[in-house]
């Protein structure tokens, strides 16, 4: 009888190695929390960068507009504070009579969408070349530092015209021209941790063990060297979003009506002096994006990073 009370008690949750994997995640998120709690800018950046996500994956609900709907009536209507503003547009309308709340809110998907499609896009595909570069060296690693560093040559913003001119505008363009070069920080990066952490005593333990390659480099190696992939794709989040915004400003990003922030500056530039709220409000927003991303970014190299921490 003794043994069959038991034997439940072993297979109860707390035995489960996929529930103690979860305790143990949890745990460490607890642990990031309180340590983000150290660091109240880091803190607000998350908390505005989270807010920023909520209203661009609520903006169906919380746009209280179209923001496409033209009415030429209500064109250059001033925010609500300002003579002639109305609680209907709280934030005015443009030159064509667009709900400038309607077209930030929906905004904020474009500029996050091509955030974060583009540093992913840049970190798995520099990241493999990194890692199989820094492991393996040879004629591979040549070949791709060379591109690398022809790609280096080019300024990123010119580059990035160049190729959106060759191509065309639009969405999936426009996320192409920044990954064809955006892999590149993220190659050298990874390449340069692999070669750092290949001359440790656990690799060459592992390669004593006969472990294989892959096992090595995937089980072994690359989790000591994501927190550095993770700050850096953090801080190149806000990169590309001015990206993104510097090319719709130039015309060879998204296109109008589609709202972006770039092409909504470029659209209220000739109208500074009589309704400066059609520029002046989308770069705001971006500015205070851009802004939280960094400020979340450099407080997350601080937490992940040990070497800072015994510093």
């Amino acid at each position: 009888m003794s043994k069959n009370n038991s034997a439940p008690a072993l297979a109860g949750p707390s035995a489960d190695p996929r529930f103690r994997a979860v305790r143990r995640r949890m745990h460490r998120l607890l642990e990031f929390l309180t340590e983000l709690k150290g660091n109240p800018a880091a803190l607000i950046g998350l908390l505005v960068l989270l807010f920023y996500i909520g209203m661009a994956a609520f903006a169906p609900i919380i746009s209280p507009h179209s923001p496409v709907r033209i009415h030429l009536d209500e064109r250059l209507l001033p925010p609500f504070w300002l003579p002639g503003g109305t609680l209907n547009h709280p934030l005015g309308t443009d030159v064509l009579g667009m709900d400038l709340l309607s077209r930030i809110i929906y905004g904020a998907r474009i500029s996050l969408a091509v955030g974060f499609l583009s540093v992913g896009i840049s970190v798995i595909f520099g990241g493999i070349l990194g890692l199989l570069a820094g492991y393996f060296r040879g004629l591979f690693d040549e070949i791709i530092c060379r591109a690398a560093d022809l790609l280096l040559a080019f300024p990123f913003l010119i580059f990035a015209i160049g190729v959106m001119a060759f191509m065309g505008p639009g969405f999936v363009n426009l996320i192409l021209a920044l990954t064809f070069k955006g892999w590149v920080e993220f190659f050298r990066l990874v390449r340069g941790e692999v070669m750092a952490e290949k001359t440790k005593e656990y690799v060459e333990a592992a390669n004593a063990l006969g472990v294989s390659h892959l096992r090595t480099i995937l089980g072994e190696i690359l989790p000591n060297i994501i927190h550095s992939v993770t700050v850096l794709g953090t801080l190149r989040l806000g990169y590309m979003i001015i990206m993104e915004a510097s090319l719709s400003f130039l015309g060879l990003g998204i296109q109008p009506p589609t709202p972006a922030w770039g092409s909504m500056i470029n659209a209220g530039r000739d109208y500074m002096m009589n309704a400066w709220w059609i520029a002046t409000l989308p770069g705001i927003a971006l500015l205070i994006l851009v802004l939280c991303i960094n400020l979340f970014g450099e407080g997350l190299r601080d937490l992940s990073d040990p070497r800072l921490k015994r510093n």
